[in-house]
């Protein structure tokens, strides 16, 4: 395709390819999208050099067929219905049942626990505050702290994270903080730390707390969170 934008241009990370379906059929829509915006310049681009041009022996457009052939190699086994039927079993269904298993066992002892804790979750979280914070940087590395009050609460209960939303197409960092010491005097009050690298700038973190408990599914099942 004359003036091809090529496949390793940084459009293409804006591509939702979290989505079933985006790949080489993407990218010849993006290829047209780019390069022009009216139906005369669609058609020089994309029905000239790929289905009117390029053309064999027994004027097939060798072009255009391989896209077509590309496409459905690709993308066929993405929706087929055993490949969807076989990944919501083993990511979904399986865990699923197995989770049950364990809260039912006992006659259901496990899950009163996890009753208890949302019961303790909502009494205690409004008192939940933070304190000072301060990062260091030395040696390529950023050291993070901040001090936590957990008032009545274990510390135990909760996960303190360093959150930073994702850059270029990529997933947020989330990085546990260690509980390193407990305040002296204090509110049941924590600090934690953690080390990130100095590649992007501090003010990119905060710090934020979230419900923790093995087996319950947050934000799912303990929708609270406290940013700092």
């Amino acid at each position: 395709m004359s003036e091809q934008i090529p496949a390793s241009h940084p459009i293409y990370h804006l591509l939702p390819t979290g989505i079933e379906g985006f790949d080489s059929l993407a990218e010849l829509a993006l290829d047209v999208v780019l390069q022009t915006a009216s139906c005369d310049r669609i058609e020089s681009v994309l029905a000239d050099p790929v289905f009117r041009k390029n053309r064999d022996g027994q004027n097939i457009p060798t072009a255009w067929v391989a896209r077509m052939r590309n496409s459905m190699a690709s993308l066929t086994p993405r929706f087929s219905a055993d490949r969807a039927v076989r990944e919501y079993t083993a990511q979904h269904y399986l865990p699923g049942a197995a989770a049950y298993g364990e809260r039912a066992a006992g006659k259901g002892s496990a899950g009163l626990k996890m009753v208890d804790w949302q019961h303790t979750m909502e009494k205690e979280w409004p008192s939940l505050h933070y304190g000072a914070a301060k990062v260091e940087t030395n040696a390529g590395q950023r050291l993070f702290e901040v001090k936590v009050y957990l008032h009545e609460l274990d510390p135990s209960a909760t996960r303190v994270e360093l959150y930073a939303d994702g850059v270029d197409g990529g997933g947020p960092v989330r990085q546990e903080m260690e509980r390193v010491g407990q305040l002296a005097g204090a509110s049941n009050g924590c600090t934690y730390r953690t080390r990130v690298s100095a590649a992007r700038p501090a003010t990119d973190y905060t710090a934020r707390l979230i419900p923790s408990y093995a087996g319950v599914a947050v934000p799912l099942e303990s929708l609270r969170i406290l940013w700092r």
